[in-house]
């Protein structure tokens, strides 16, 4: 497939309030906590790269990644550790080594 731009199949934001009381103390919550769902097409082979441009997201800052690919179409899922780097706010996915041709799913998280 090689190297793509996705946009968000969902995205969605939480809202929480500072300095909420943590059982361990006091802690500063995002404002602003954002998710993005990307679905990339089964066609993704393993080291593929995708753009994302977290600023369309409303994201200044990512935090992490989670991902998931389906080994059988829409049925058998596993985890997978994508790896991200962001330049000027453009972020760049790398699928892991592994197997070609599958559908991949990843939630990026920011604020």
């Amino acid at each position: 497939m090689g190297v793509g731009t996705v946009s968000a199949v969902y995205e969605s934001a939480l809202y929480g309030t500072e300095n909420q009381d943590i059982t361990a103390g006091t802690q500063t919550v995002p404002q602003d906590l954002k998710f993005v769902f990307l679905e990339l097409p089964d066609t993704t082979d393993a080291t593929d790269t995708w753009s994302v441009p977290l600023g369309r997201f409303g994201i200044k800052r990512l935090l992490g990644i989670k991902g998931w690919a389906h080994s059988t179409n829409n049925s058998v899922v596993i985890t997978e550790n994508p790896t991200v780097t962001v330049n000027n706010n453009l972020a760049t996915i790398t699928v892991p080594a592994g197997t070609d041709d599958d559908k991949r799913v990843y939630l990026l998280m920011g604020v």
